[in-house]
């Protein structure tokens, strides 16, 4: 659920609040420059007409650990030539292969 309001008397300010707003916080600020991660919720709606590819488990502060997928694009349009994120080298996958995939002690996150 999420709640929305506006604060303030002087200034107004339109904010949102709730555990999606929350979690799609998460998703952003653990995520990669230039890709979209999404929490297993979302990728069981859009798994029909998008492609998304595991990244696999992530920690999640508030939430624990989650399984979480990069979306890839649309089904009906071709897959874009990639390049490797940032400090990968070419025979690296930044896609989620739990082998090469950093974990958060590793990455300094949390």
């Amino acid at each position: 659920m999420v709640v929305a309001g506006v604060i303030g008397t002087k200034k107004l300010i339109y904010d949102l609040w709730g555990d999606a707003v929350n979690v799609a916080s998460r998703m952003a600020s653990s995520g990669e420059p230039g890709r979209i991660q999404v929490t297993t919720s979302t990728y069981e709606r859009l798994r029909d007409t998008y492609r998304l590819k595991p990244r696999g488990t992530i920690q999640v502060k508030g939430r624990g650990h989650m399984d979480t997928y990069w979306l890839r694009g649309r089904r009906d349009q071709p897959e874009p030539k990639t390049t490797p994120a940032p400090g990968l080298s070419d025979n690296q996958d930044s896609g989620g292969n739990p082998d090469t995939m950093a974990q958060p002690s590793e990455t300094g996150g949390t």
